[in-house]
């Protein structure tokens, strides 16, 4: 051991033998404390590295997705992992009571927390797991998650065994949906205004998540708010600013971006505990509206960085249309459509607090700006904000040419941007702005493989993900995009000169992205009663009839569990379409109708019907938003003669006790007694049905989703 020169100095201040004696002692003393302290801190030091290294990894192998059923339906987390054969699903979440859109989620690590019990979490249906928090940091067994909804919802679980899981909510801020929300270092940062309060004062809260966590491991239920008020701190903010731009830069900075009334823009630095706030302005100048139908303002947040186009440099191009171009871009005799104009993007670095790059990406021909009959208009006003006019009758051309930009979207490995056009075009751009590929011009083959657009129209092209070299679109609007996958060429950047005025061709195909569900246990009902069945392509009649052959074969498993469980009261299905990072649902009432009308697929419907009339159990079962268990099922083959007979044994399985569900009453049963009127079998299914079905009198009022 050996002593700090500062340490032995203290010997010479002593008089006497045995004053250095005993101060020998008290420094050794100190000493051996001061090296344990040191030896504490560097395990703890060394502890936290192998923490987020595992972390990192971790997050590397895993990422979340999430889906609902319809607006208000109740969300379901999965933590998915990425493989060459598909995304694979390793667990999922029922957030209970949570029917807003999930607005953060969040991997933590185990080290931050101090518990040695264990969180819980409802397990798959109706038993309860213990979520550990013992041992190393691992893939599997000691990883937490938050996830949190917009009115202020606090999820928290843990990446544990495989399987189905209920989640309930550890606790609830009770706000309006969320302005905005950032996660740094342990905390979530989250801008709403309070229920309680006025919906225009926006307050914003910090939330400390090992508090919040270790409050649920070492207190009951009753003790959680006296914890989570200490956990939560909350602040005024004197500003305005764009919402879903907050990033949290350092401890207690924030920055924000926010738009003038005068047209320009400006980055704003606050510190809510000192509650000072610094402006800084930007070059260039935004949209002109600040609320538009498509979105012009692309942020990467993991990273803090910006893009959007620069409304100020707008600027008539040296660029000839090219006859000899790859792609036909259908110039008009007209002067006004030969007019050619520049595309300026700039990047805004919210770290660095200033803008990194303003350059040209694109050159659009009126053509790809605007439909022929808004051409003269639009040239116009572009060519006099060139020429440096900016009044305001300008803005509505301007804002056309702005929204032409449909997608941009920071590469995975952060090294690149991917944009995305209207007009079906994709480019690739350095982190620094340059241009390093071509314009691909985005087109599919008809079936005598001649060369087409993925559509007729200037629609929102929306840059999905990249796999490898394959890169995915989303073409259309976002709930009913369709997908689509090219294999993007290898470029030699020594060798590449962008050519703005020519497109280049790229193949693209119909992506098929598969979930896969590799445990029976997934498809057990949820605590609202939903199971998700996998359709690769929710518009296809083959993949709906897979679908619908996957929920026949499951319907033994369910039959059983509901005799196992008489108490469950509801059962309903979302069918679910695997997308890039995502995945989109359909309900029963849009996935049974359409299935319907293909013959194959009504077969295999009936079965499932006549299946669950089979069952003994389940009369009594609801399906979503309360009406009768299978009942879009029932009224999709209402209209088919052939399977009235199917029809009633579905009604006698049914427990018909009042209050009956007006569905059948005005839907179900006006079908069938209206289609198929007058036939020998309406009057052999009406002879077999029971009271009240066979009762053309009984009625019981027909109360919509919406009335109260």
């Amino acid at each position: 051991m050996t002593l700090s020169s500062n340490l032995k100095s203290l010997f010479k201040r002593f008089a006497s033998a045995d004053e250095a004696e005993h101060a020998a002692l008290n420094t050794t003393q100190q000493t051996t404390e001061l090296e344990t302290t040191d030896s504490k801190s560097i395990a703890m030091a060394n502890q936290g590295l192998t923490a987020g290294k595992a972390l990192h990894e971790l997050a590397t192998k895993y990422r979340f997705q999430q889906h609902q059923l319809y607006h208000g339906g109740t969300n379901q987390l999965q933590v998915v992992e990425d493989t060459d054969q598909g995304v694979v699903l390793h667990s999922q979440f029922e957030l209970i009571g949570s029917t807003g859109d999930v607005v953060m989620t969040e991997w933590l690590a185990k080290g931050s927390l101090h518990a040695e019990d264990c969180l819980h979490a409802e397990g798959s249906s109706q038993t309860r797991g213990s979520l550990q928090a013992k041992g190393s940091l691992s893939a599997e067994g000691s990883a937490y998650f938050v996830a949190v909804d917009n009115v202020g919802q606090f999820y928290i679980g843990q990446l544990g065994k495989r399987g189905k899981y209920n989640l309930s909510a550890c606790f609830s801020l009770a706000v309006y949906p969320t302005k905005d929300i950032c996660f740094y270092q342990g905390q979530i940062w989250l801008v709403a205004a309070l229920k309680s309060g006025r919906f225009s004062h926006k307050k914003l809260f910090v939330v400390d998540l090992t508090q919040v966590v270790d409050a649920i491991l070492n207190v009951t239920h009753m003790q959680l708010d006296d914890y989570f008020s200490k956990c939560v701190s909350q602040y005024d903010v004197p500003f305005d600013f764009e919402r879903n731009s907050m990033v949290c830069t350092a401890h207690n900075e924030l920055v924000f971006y926010q738009r003038s009334e005068q047209g320009s823009h400006q980055l704003v630095c606050f510190n809510p505990v000192t509650a000072n706030v610094q402006e800084i302005p930007l070059t260039g100048k935004p949209a002109p509206d600040d609320i538009s139908v498509r979105n012009t303002f692309f942020q990467d947040k993991a990273r803090g960085l910006v893009l959007l186009a620069n409304a100020e440099a707008v600027s008539l191009s040296s660029l000839e249309s090219n006859s000899g171009s790859s792609v036909d871009t259908d110039p008009q005799d007209d002067s006004h459509h030969q007019q050619r104009f520049d595309y300026s993007l700039q990047l805004i670095d919210l770290n660095q607090k200033q803008v990194s790059w303003s350059r040209t990406v694109r050159s659009l021909h009126v053509s790809q700006i605007c439909s022929d009959y808004e051409a003269e208009d639009i040239v116009e006003a572009l060519t006099a904000i060139a020429q440096g006019d900016l009044d305001s009758e300008h803005h509505e051309g301007l804002q056309t040419f702005i929204e032409c930009l449909t997608s941009a979207v920071i590469a995975k490995d952060g090294n690149s941007i991917w944009l995305a056009w209207q007009d079906g075009v994709v480019q690739q751009l350095s982190l620094q702005g340059d241009n390093i590929s071509p314009l691909y011009q985005l087109v599919q083959l008809n079936q005598a493989g001649e060369q087409r657009g993925l559509s007729f129209d200037h629609d929102l092209q929306t840059i999905q993900g990249q796999i490898n070299e394959r890169l995915f679109v989303g073409v259309g609007d976002e709930e009913d995009a369709s997908l689509w996958q090219c294999t993007v060429p290898t470029v030699n950047r020594n060798e590449f000169a962008f050519d703005g005025a020519t497109n280049t061709p790229l193949v693209c195909e119909r992506a098929d992205i598969n979930l896969i569900i590799d445990s029976a246990e997934y498809f057990l009902p949820s605590a609202t009663g939903q199971v998700d069945i996998v359709c690769r392509d929710l518009s296809c009649n083959t993949a709906r009839l897979a679908a619908l052959q996957q929920l026949e074969a499951l319907m033994p498993q369910l039959q059983r569990y509901y005799q196992a469980h008489p108490q469950s009261e509801a059962l309903y299905f979302a069918f679910i379409e695997q997308q890039v990072a995502s995945c989109i649902s359909q309900s029963e009432y849009d996935f049974f109708a359409s299935a319907a009308y293909d013959d194959k697929c009504a077969c295999v419907l009936a079965n499932i019907v006549k299946q669950f009339a089979g069952w003994g159990v389940g009369g009594h079962l609801k399906g979503l938003k309360g009406i009768p268990v299978f009942a879009e099922a029932v009224l999709s083959l209402a209209f088919k003669l052939e399977y009235l007979d199917v029809l009633a044994e579905y009604f006698n399985a049914l427990d018909n006790q009042l209050p009956i569900h007006p569905f059948h009453v005005h839907r179900t049963m006006a079908v069938i007694r209206e289609t198929h009127a007058d036939t020998p079998e309406l009057a052999r299914f009406l002879q077999r049905l029971p009271w009240p079905w066979n009762d053309a009198e009984f009625t019981v009022p027909n109360v919509g989703d919406y009335d109260e």
